[in-house]
């Protein structure tokens, strides 16, 4: 059975479970207005009414087990199409070769996007039933952090990077801090001892 045709089935049964919902609640509110306008107190499902209940689920459980039935052939495709792939880049003799690497690798890019179209469907299908989930208050999703901004913000940081750090990660700092010193003890040198220059 194709993903379209699921997909519809499950939405039309879904779409008549709900009708059917509604319906029996409108019947249900309508019993109870009374002319007067006062509301009797609410009386409970009876036992057939919840037998009714318990149909739509199951009819909808039906639909569900569907979509997931799918789902799983088309895993199972998945793996398919990558034994597809990587048995067409197998070594065969043949007695033009040419013609033979042209074959392997047609299968090959066949067995690619056949792969790449099955797995975008998987993708599709599971980022549903996720958001399904997260709608329905199953499941909570991370929320995503936000990025760190690269641009400075006038405290010697870029984002989480320090300027002194990374500064303090160079040795020509360093480097230039120590010709500095040595300058400046040589020229200390020469003023305290007299006579001849360095």
């Amino acid at each position: 059975m194709a993903n379209n045709e699921v997909d519809e089935i499950l939405s039309i049964q879904i779409n008549e479970a709900a009708n059917e919902r509604t319906n029996a609640f409108d019947k249900r509110m309508d019993e109870m207005q009374i002319d007067s306008g006062v509301e009797e107190p609410f009386v409970p499902f009876t036992i057939p009414e919840r037998i009714q209940q318990l149909g739509e689920i199951d009819k909808a459980s039906l639909a569900r087990a569907l979509y997931r039935q799918t789902t799983r052939l088309d895993l199972v495709k998945l793996m398919e199409h990558t034994g597809d792939a990587m048995a067409s880049l197998g070594y065969k003799e043949s007695e033009n070769p040419q013609e033979q690497s042209r074959v392997q690798q047609e299968t090959f890019h066949r067995a690619m996007n056949d792969l790449l179209r099955t797995l975008h469907t998987v993708d599709v299908h599971m980022k549903r039933q996720i958001m399904g989930l997260k709608e329905a208050g199953i499941i909570v999703l991370e929320e995503q952090q936000p990025k760190t901004s690269l641009k400075p913000h006038g405290m010697g940081a870029v984002g989480k990077l320090d300027a002194a750090w990374l500064n303090s990660r160079s040795n020509k700092v360093e480097g230039d801090m120590e010709a500095e010193l040595w300058a400046e003890a040589r020229k200390f040198l020469e003023k305290a001892k007299p006579g001849p220059s360095m």
